[in-house]
């Protein structure tokens, strides 16, 4: 009996240690010029460029970022490509712990985002 209740205890605590660990869809708590400046440099790390161009307010309202690269266009408005037929990049903002990371659902790359603090999306998890 003894050892079906120890083994119990370590069983529910082993659950919780791995539970403390599960990604969350995640969002920013907040913005700030040096939360932007991060999140711009991760993605254009991650995406192979130079530079990337947000919105202040992406990662705030849902856990998805989609990123389109800013297409060309000549004075009529006509794609100066021809037809675009790259599929946008996808960014998934997750909380792993107490930690914020961001996830390029494209390549399953991550990239933990040290200056942000979010929080779990629990409307993502309903859908």
């Amino acid at each position: 009996m003894k050892f079906l209740q120890f083994f119990l205890i370590v069983f529910l605590s082993a659950c919780q240690s791995v539970n403390a660990q599960v990604e969350q869809d995640a969002l920013l708590l907040k913005t700030s010029p040096e939360i932007q400046k991060e999140l711009t440099e991760t993605i254009a790390k991650m995406l192979g460029l130079k530079s990337a161009l947000l919105n202040a307010d992406d990662l705030v309202k849902s856990s998805y970022l989609p990123f389109d690269r800013v297409k060309l266009r000549d004075q009529n408005g006509l794609l100066m490509q021809g037809l675009e037929t790259e599929k946008p990049q996808v960014f998934k903002l997750i909380k792993k712990g107490d930690a914020c990371w961001l996830l390029h659902l494209n390549t399953d790359r991550r990239e933990l985002l040290s200056k942000a603090q979010c929080k779990t999306n629990h409307a993502s998890m309903r859908q």
